[in-house]
């Protein structure tokens, strides 16, 4: 951290999957490893490689679309992707899926084709990202914290492309004096990102979470 931007309290922290390493999340590897155990070797491949193949035909035909690199965050992404434009699914080839491909028209097969496969990868993910226990937690981001404090920052916001719940577990740690806010509200059984949550002004320090690709909760 540079002293000067410290001193002007002009300080963005971003957060990938290697912060949550040390507790024992996967990496982006180890998550495609995990994920071939899952779905199976071949299953899996197919799905990877026609996630290359939909973003090389996007550069083919002008639209400059980069590929992403293949980890958790950005295949959910481009499932959601293929949902919303029901002919991008001809990118992927048959696989096991317990959707009946023969028994509704093209269009609907497909949406209730990645349905399937997105309430499969999102419980997959829920139980790869396991629960970490506040007080550990708490210890592995304590020295980002001291170092905040000792800079007189009571306020800084992390981006994080993480799905892990670790800095929302540090809330319940004793030791843990910052107030985690995330911007998400229940009501009712919805829970909605409520972005006014993040002004609200309390007597702890708070830490404001972006989570760019979603959260396991």
């Amino acid at each position: 951290m540079k002293n000067e931007k410290l001193s002007e309290h002009k300080l963005i922290v971003f957060v990938g999957a290697g912060a949550s390493a040390g507790l024992g999340m996967p990496t982006t590897l180890q998550f495609i490893g995990l994920l071939r155990q899952h779905w199976g070797v071949n299953d899996t491949q197919v799905i990877l490689d026609a996630y290359k193949k939909f973003y090389n035909s996007k550069n083919e035909v002008g639209l400059n679309k980069s590929q992403p690199l293949v980890d958790s965050e950005y295949l959910r992404d481009w499932f959601l992707e293929l949902h919303r434009s029901a002919e991008s699914i001809q990118v992927l080839p048959p696989i096991k899926s317990d959707v009946n491909m023969t028994k509704a028209p093209r269009p609907q097969t497909a949406v209730l084709f990645i349905d399937s496969i997105l309430a499969d990868f999102d419980s997959f993910t829920r139980t790869a990202y396991k629960d970490v226990a506040p007080e550990k937690a708490y210890e592995h981001y304590a020295p980002l914290l001291e170092g905040l404090s000792l800079n007189n920052i009571d306020v800084v916001p992390i981006f994080t492309t993480n799905y892990d719940l670790v800095f929302e577990s540090m809330q319940d740690c004793a030791r843990c004096s910052w107030h985690i806010e995330t911007g998400m509200k229940k009501t009712g059984r919805r829970v909605i990102l409520d972005t006014k949550l993040y002004d609200q002004v309390g007597s702890n320090p708070r830490i404001l979470i972006y989570k760019l690709h979603g959260s396991t909760d």
